[in-house]
């Protein structure tokens, strides 16, 4: 048995590590370096009539001594601990491998935290520096991190707000109009509340400049109107007002200043836009949005003024959606 210089507790032949952490290994009696040999004592004359005893050689072997094998470390109390590097045996209660020194006992694991916990500490963790590049003076809390978490949770709300609203969808729709080359929608049928001469509402249509729609009588209130042959999705119309694209004869006739769309969809929904028409010769183009349009109707609100024996004239009407 071995004794603890530290703690006092005996140790088993061949640990070298005691419970308590101590190493032991200089503990153990070492061979002690030999000294000068003792004088032999003078032996005693032997008395008369004594055998003398025979001289023994100094080269002849001695005698064979008994061979004493070491005692067996008494068996751990409890269960057993291995040691993970030696593969040794040790008691329960031993912290150090008895023999290497590996500890044994390890640490228990922390217990896991609540997911919030986890996202708050690493929001607030203050950044870390390797060795030699720690900056001298405090770092902030990175408050950007912080307010991550509020400004997502106020986009999520938002967005679900927008959705029930149905301007997401709207949003959707204005950017599938913005990638998406505008097509023509071409009429099926146009009809008129009256027409002057052979100024019928079909020349409205006929992709000229020099054909046009005029109202007989009172122009203010007279209307032109197409049906489709089936619902369009709507996003804009181009206005030709006069009765031609030369500018003379544009000046010479009649033009509209204001005019009233009205597009109805395929449900009755009604959507109406007042347009307003510079004076002049080109196409004008409005934004009109309406979805699922079966009939639109444009009404002359008001003109500019008529010069003598003149009609109120619009020479084309273009409408363009996308498909």
């Amino acid at each position: 048995m071995t004794k603890c210089a530290a703690c006092g507790k005996d140790n088993p032949d061949g640990a070298e590590f005691c419970t308590c952490g101590e190493f032991l290994d200089w503990e153990r009696p070492t061979s002690a370096t030999p000294g000068p040999p003792e004088q032999p004592e003078q032996p005693e004359q032997p008395e008369e009539g004594t055998p003398t005893p025979m001289p023994v050689r100094p080269d002849a072997a001695p005698a064979s001594q008994p061979v004493v094998e070491p005692e067996e470390p008494d068996a751990p109390v409890g269960p057993e601990l291995v040691c993970p590097r030696c593969g040794n045996r040790n008691a329960a209660d031993r912290r150090l491998c008895r023999v290497c020194g590996q500890a044994l006992l390890l640490a228990e694991a922390p217990a896991r935290v609540p997911w919030w916990t986890r996202l708050w500490q690493r929001l607030t963790r203050r950044r870390g520096y390797t060795a030699g590049t720690r900056r001298g003076v405090r770092t902030p809390a990175r408050w950007g991190r912080v307010m991550a978490v509020p400004v997502a949770l106020i986009v999520l709300l938002g967005g679900m707000q927008l959705v029930r609203s149905g301007a997401a969808a709207r949003m959707v729709e204005a950017v599938r109009d913005r990638v998406t080359k505008p097509t023509p929608l071409t009429p099926a049928e146009a009809s008129a509340s009256s027409w002057h001469g052979d100024a019928v509402a079909s020349k409205a249509f006929d992709g000229t400049n020099d054909m046009f729609w005029a109202p007989d009588g009172p122009a203010e209130g007279a209307w032109i109107e197409v049906t489709f042959q089936r619902p369009v999705q709507l996003r804009s119309i181009v206005v030709t007002a006069g009765v031609s694209a030369n500018k003379q004869q544009f000046l010479a006739g009649g033009r509209p200043r204001e005019l009233r769309v009205t597009a109805t969809s395929d449900s009755g929904r009604v959507t109406t836009h007042a347009l307003n028409l510079a004076d002049k010769p080109k196409g004008q183009q409005f934004t009109f949005r309406a979805d699922t349009v079966v009939r639109v109707r444009v009404e002359i609100t008001s003109t500019y003024p008529l010069p003598q024996g003149s009609q109120c004239a619009i020479a084309e009407l273009e409408f363009f959606g996308r498909s």
